[in-house]
């Protein structure tokens, strides 16, 4: 093996331990994200434990040729233990203020929904007033399309010297009925 294929095969090891460290970064990040705090290793993210968690030994990004690497995940560190709760006694402390919250929109959703309820009854009964006004409406109609037809009637009789009308060609509308 020339120096310059073992050189191509640790820069590509190398690659792939940024990869992994980065990935690992990635998954402590959504664990926290999940749970409100970091379930591992007692709630703490430290530089060993993101060595756990992509799977490579602990003293790997000791290694000079990471140098740059271990720097990234130092500050990755530092940042992540400013916005969010990495022991267990913050994450409970968390967690209660979560139930809290969740408790808070739980009533709110109920009191929406009781709103809702009332105006959906309200609705409901006004449209039964509705159907009901109408259903009223179609008898008259009927009523009132009868006696014209009663009267079209008479006045071809007297129109026809008092001859008896077939009345089988005016068509009487039928009632609907309550609907469904």
């Amino acid at each position: 093996m020339s120096a310059s294929d073992l050189q191509a095969f640790q820069a590509g090891i190398r690659d792939r331990t940024v990869q992994l460290a980065g990935a690992a970064m990635k998954a402590i990040e959504q664990n926290i994200n999940q749970n409100g705090y970091y379930t591992e290793n007692r709630g703490r993210v430290t530089i060993k434990e993101v060595c756990r968690v992509a799977g490579i030994g602990a003293s790997t990004l000791k290694n000079r040729t990471h140098k740059s690497t271990l720097s990234k995940v130092k500050s990755w560190i530092a940042k992540l233990r400013k916005i969010a709760p990495t022991a267990k006694a913050d994450a409970d402390v968390l967690k209660r203020a979560k139930a809290q919250e969740l408790t808070q929109q739980v009533e709110a959703i109920a009191r929406n929904y009781n709103d809702f309820k009332k105006e959906y009854n309200e609705l409901l009964e006004s449209f039964a007033r509705a159907e009901a006004r109408c259903l009223d409406l179609e008898s008259r109609l009927i009523a009132a399309e009868r006696d014209a037809a009663f009267w079209r009637k008479k006045a071809a009789q007297r129109e026809l010297g008092g001859k008896e009308v077939v009345d089988n060609l005016i068509p009487f509308p039928q009632p609907i009925g309550p609907r469904d």
